[in-house]
């Protein structure tokens, strides 16, 4: 019998890795994690993986993880395979076709690392498809298994988010983006950023410094503000917070909810920035959501910024894409045009 499931375990990866020269797209979703291992293995592992990813995310007001974990038994690898977002954990110390698969697809120098717990995740995109992330995390201990992917969490993290954003910046800006409209404003103000197909201009209010763009079903804002000069009151939290609760005069009624309120100092293209994030409410509109801001100041234009973001879906559904859509948008922003802008 186990001879029986080892030849069938060599066929498997024998049709995986040999059959198809020409590798498929991949399937599965962009936020979702497909996990294969054995039963043993993930009941010990499953809190170090989730570890990677459970802090990501945002408050809507429940929290909505930015990237979800399935996990599944090592035995339907040939059904997920071909997924874009995989993780194989293989158990050297135990039989099966988890291991079968490591000494298959592993050089024979990093097998001999796996097996010494020296190096225990191994990077190999592209393998079974086409724009595949695939991390293959093998060992005979699983106590450093679980230490190396502690680790290793946040690179581990970073590399499925690159690819993510990749991907999503292709969805997002497709070849009926409003490459016009940018160069208008660039034109008119000196700054640029790029606009999607499904936004449109809802305000621009030069007395103001104010410009706002919006999508609806559902409805998303991005606006811009700004100030000539260095503004360092606006680059702090309460300073920030003024000039949203001013801009939300401009949106209509529109408070920021001090609950689940974020900020920190981060970078945003070549500039420090401070980032703000939490929840919006309008008692007028009945409406509430999460939002976003970025503060900085440009040396370039001599002017201090302010971009602000906010997504309305009382759906709920997909509100971590949305949010992560406006985030793409606002690393688009610059206040230099070159040739290469749109690319």
């Amino acid at each position: 019998m186990n001879k029986k499931i080892l030849f069938i375990s060599f066929m498997l990866i024998f049709l995986l890795l040999g059959c198809s020269r020409q590798k498929e797209r991949p399937k599965g979703a962009l936020d979702v994690i497909y996990v294969l291992s054995s039963d043993s293995a993930w009941n010990k592992l499953e809190t170090a993986v989730d570890t990677c990813f459970s802090q990501y995310g945002i408050r809507t007001p429940q929290f909505q993880r930015f990237f979800n974990i399935n996990w599944y038994s090592i035995n339907k690898l040939r059904i997920f395979a071909h997924y874009r977002n995989l993780v194989v954990i293989a158990d050297l110390s135990e039989k099966g076709l988890g291991r079968n698969l490591a000494e298959k697809i592993l050089p024979p120098r990093q097998l001999e690392l796996a097996k010494q717990d020296s190096v225990n995740i191994f990077s190999i995109d592209n393998h079974f498809a086409r724009e595949q992330v695939f991390l293959l995390i093998a060992g005979t201990d699983i106590k450093k298994l679980e230490k190396a992917i502690i680790d290793r969490k946040s690179w581990i993290y970073s590399k499925f988010n690159r690819h993510y954003r990749a991907r999503l910046k292709e969805r997002f800006y497709d070849n009926r983006e409003k490459k016009g409209l940018s160069r208008i404003y660039y034109d008119k103000y000196n700054w640029i950023v790029r606009i999607p197909k499904k936004f449109i201009q809802l305000k621009d209010a030069p007395d103001s410094n104010f410009v706002w763009f919006g999508a609806e079903f559902p409805f998303r804002w991005f606006s811009v503000t700004w100030e000539e000069g260095m503004n360092t009151k606006l680059m702090t939290p309460n300073g920030m917070m003024e000039k949203r609760e001013e801009v939300g005069s401009y949106y209509g009624d529109v408070k920021s909810d001090t609950t689940f309120l974020s900020h920190y100092y981060t970078r945003l293209n070549h500039w420090d920035a401070l980032k703000m994030s939490g929840l919006w409410k309008s008692k007028a509109l009945a409406k509430g959501g999460p939002f976003l801001s970025y503060a900085f100041y440009d040396s370039h234009s001599d002017r201090t910024f302010l971009l602000d973001m906010l997504i309305y879906d009382p759906s709920f559904e997909k509100l971590t894409d949305y949010y992560r859509e406006l985030e793409l948008m606002a690393n688009t922003f610059s206040t230099q045009y070159t040739a290469d802008y749109f690319k």
